[in-house]
């Protein structure tokens, strides 16, 4: 097996992520044999080919298939429309298998990419060790921004309204005057809320332990919000969607707007949820491309 880039999708960005899978992955390639894209819609979009890819591949599919968001320039990052990028299609030709992060994905990928292209769906891995959560001391604790509203926090209303992460990447400013500038937008009060720059890895499992998490998202497949939470039995506001419903179950207890439970029953939630580590996860792709080799 061998890797179509060498460089990885997240790095100074996940706490674990992604990164820590592709490390995994790197380990077990040798250069020879089927070629590996594990970030597909990196290589048609974030970080364009230059040309197709010409020989037998494999793909990691990790976004979804529809994204649902006030901004325009989300849309093109959801599943639908990346498989109808030139880059793509022309590669397409030459894809062997594809391995999706959620099931509705992997449904999608079968009925667009036909019977020639086996499709295999893998759970995205999670750190096994990391600081578990103890309490919800420092309040809610927002995360993220890829495909989110980074708003959200503001219009909670709770007790528990303390503090907001705010990686410090000029997007996500960006992506805040967007959404702030949508005629639908609500008035919000700064004061409210404290804004954090990027915070070091030791402050973030911090207040991941001492937190509330909650995040709102326009698409979902495999959302590294979702997967460090699970990890470290983390509570979660979120809201409802298919795929996060595939890793948190249609019971989770904090859906936002309609909550069923207390904080204590999502952490007992989170606890009862097992992913795969990257070890695992990786050696499970190299065995589905060594399959499709033979």
């Amino acid at each position: 097996m061998k890797l179509l880039r060498n460089s990885t999708v997240g790095v100074g960005q996940h706490r674990y992520g992604w990164p820590a899978a592709k490390e995994a992955l790197t380990a077990r390639c040798d250069g020879r044999g089927m070629l590996l894209d594990d970030f597909v819609e990196a290589s048609h979009t974030y970080h364009p080919l230059g040309s197709p890819i010409a020989e037998p591949w494999v793909g990691i599919f990790h976004h979804p298939v529809n994204i649902s968001s006030p901004l325009a320039s989300d849309n093109k990052h959801a599943q639908q429309n990346i498989l109808r990028i030139r880059t793509f299609t022309a590669s397409a030709t030459h894809l062997r298998g594809a391995i999706a992060l959620a099931p509705d994905l992997a449904a999608y990928l079968r009925h667009t990419l036909g019977p020639s292209v086996k499709v295999l769906e893998l759970k995205h891995p999670a750190e096994q060790s990391p600081p578990h959560w103890l309490d919800a001391g420092l309040g809610i604790f927002q995360i993220g921004c890829f495909l989110r509203d980074t708003r959200f926090i503001y219009s909670l209303d709770s007790p528990l309204l303390r503090s907001r992460i705010r990686p410090w990447l000029d997007w996500d400013k960006e992506r805040d005057h967007q959404l702030q500038c949508l005629p639908t937008a609500l008035s919000i009060n700064n004061t409210q809320v404290d804004e954090l720059y990027r915070l070091r890895d030791s402050d973030y499992d911090f207040r991941l332990q001492h937190s509330i998490a909650a995040s709102y998202l326009f698409g979902a497949a495999a959302n590294n919000t979702v997967v460090e939470c699970i990890a470290r039995g983390t509570p979660l506001m979120v809201n409802r969607h298919s795929e996060v419903e595939s890793y948190l179950g249609a019971q989770y207890p904090l859906y936002y707007g309609e909550e069923t439970g207390s904080i204590h029953d999502a952490h007992e939630h989170m606890r009862s949820i097992a992913l795969p580590s990257v070890d695992t996860f990786a050696q499970q792709v190299k065995d589905f491309v060594d399959e499709l080799q033979c």
